[in-house]
């Protein structure tokens, strides 16, 4: 029976291994992804009702938050659905070409080409706050979870804009390397009752209005970031019910709920 001082011995070796292991990841996960958001985008968020321009979004893909500078941007198009399908359509391009591999660097050569042919902008975004407390990577990494996952379901799958853009692009190729149709439902566009769109087809490649009036499958899911009051839900249930009545509604997935 080993004695006292074997077994205290012991317990402190364990217990110095589980310190270093954890210093190990804390150090890998400073590596791999910025503490802090850039200076002036912090500013935005605090003083500026994190009200974001272009060049704050130059700031973001050019300081490890690629993801984060796409949402801001492709929401900067947001009540202009042309141009935001213009966008979509190049981007889905370049991720679909070999040896485009990299998202980041995907992301940062799109935005720092394209944003400089758009008129300057202000865009809200105070998702990033929730993002930044919450953890970037936890957003990251759930959502390209979420996009493996729904690729390979047999369920359709559709996204919210614009929260979900932070994942964006693990969906594009997930949902492509599936040979699976990805659907983006638009809160803007389904609002606007001139607009006979309500948000964006990806398939083979290529992006095309979607219609109000597309087909509702049965057992369609639509992902979203985080459930706060319901209100998104609340809108697209009732867009989603306006054609078919109660009967294949849709299931709601989100990352998240309030904090």
């Amino acid at each position: 029976m080993p004695s006292d001082s074997t077994i205290v011995q012991a317990c402190y070796a364990v217990a110095h291994m589980a310190l270093d292991i954890f210093r190990r990841k804390e150090q890998v996960a400073k590596e791999t992804q910025p503490a802090t958001l850039p200076a002036d985008v912090r500013y935005a968020l605090q003083y500026r009702g994190a009200q974001l321009n272009r060049e704050e979004t130059f700031d973001l893909v050019r300081n490890g938050f690629e993801p984060e500078g796409l949402y801001v941007f492709l929401k900067s198009t947001e009540q202009n659905p042309e141009a935001q399908l213009s966008l979509l359509q190049q981007l889905v391009r370049t991720v679909g070409d070999e040896g485009n591999t990299n998202d980041q660097t995907v992301i940062r050569k799109f935005v720092e080409e394209n944003a400089p042919k758009l008129p300057d902008y202000s865009v809200g975004a105070m998702k990033l706050a929730q993002f930044s407390r919450q953890g970037f990577e936890y957003w990251r990494g759930g959502f390209a979870e979420k996009a493996r996952e729904a690729a390979d379901r047999v369920n359709p799958t559709f996204i919210v804009a614009h929260a979900t853009f932070i994942g964006l692009l693990p969906f594009i190729r997930e949902h492509a390397r599936a040979h699976k149709p990805l659907y983006v439902l638009s809160p803007f566009l389904i609002k606007d009752t001139n607009s006979p769109v309500g948000g964006y087809r990806i398939e083979h490649g290529s992006v095309e209005f979607l219609p109000k009036d597309f087909r509702r499958e049965p057992g369609s899911i639509i992902i979203d970031d985080v459930r706060h009051t319901g209100s998104a839900e609340r809108l697209i249930e009732a867009f989603w019910n306006a054609w078919t009545g109660d009967k294949n509604a849709p299931t709601f997935e989100h990352l998240s709920v309030a904090e």
